[in-house]
């Protein structure tokens, strides 16, 4: 009965652990206007900390103002090493059409953590969820014209691994003790 219940328990974290992830999302806005965070990030950006943002607050942005903007989303400094800069994909390189009108698992190539995608006037910022390399989402109308991808450089350990490590770990004090006895 009991390695039943185990077996199960085990089969069950499995299923949950291989779903897919439907889609990546928007990051939580965080106020901080008129917080030291603002006047700091004010430097490299100037306008609203919202998501979405709309063309004329991060017109044509560079990834310097990009990370300004998702800091001050994330309540953070700017470049205080909670957010590290990997890299731009224009529109037409990189695996991403010259005509891409919405994000369906798209594949950069490497870990992220957070992208920022600017389509027809906006800039929407996303977070990776579920620790999967795909960037999914269906809320984009208008054509992409790029994407900038960060990751933090001091990563937490995701949950996942976490679990694993535990099951490990359960495993071998379950095994010591059948040897012991």
């Amino acid at each position: 009965m009991k390695k039943t219940s185990i077996l199960v328990v085990m089969i069950l974290m499995l299923i949950f652990l291989a779903t897919d992830v439907v889609a990546d999302q928007m990051v939580k806005d965080k106020d901080v206007t008129g917080n030291l965070l603002t006047d700091v990030n004010a430097l490299y950006w100037v306008g609203s900390d919202v998501n979405a943002l709309n063309n004329g607050q991060l017109n044509n942005a560079d990834p310097v103002t990009e990370e300004a903007w998702l800091e001050a989303l994330l309540g953070y400094a700017y470049d205080n090493g909670s957010i590290g800069y990997i890299t731009r994909i224009e529109k037409g390189s990189g695996g991403l059409g010259s005509d891409v009108k919405q994000l369906s698992g798209y594949n950069p190539g490497f870990n992220w953590e957070y992208a920022v995608v600017k389509y027809g006037n906006y800039w929407i910022a996303y977070t990776n969820t579920g620790g999967d390399k795909f960037l999914t989402t269906d809320q984009l109308g208008k054509g992409i014209s790029h994407i900038t991808f960060f990751d933090p450089p001091n990563r937490v350990p995701e949950p996942t691994t976490m679990i694993l490590l535990g099951l490990g770990l359960i495993g071998l004090a379950g095994a010591r003790r059948k040897c012991k006895k």
